[in-house]
């Protein structure tokens, strides 16, 4: 289950990062290939 601790990076990031927008916008695009191959 590694989108667990993709989760907790990226809430650890959303914290630090300013823009995190662009991160948001990262995962968007990643996490559709990770569900669907989970």
């Amino acid at each position: 289950m590694g989108w667990i601790l993709i989760l907790r990076v990226w809430a650890h990031w959303e914290v630090r990062s300013s823009s995190h927008q662009a991160l948001i916008s990262h995962m968007k695009a990643h996490f559709p290939m990770q569900l669907t191959q989970t």
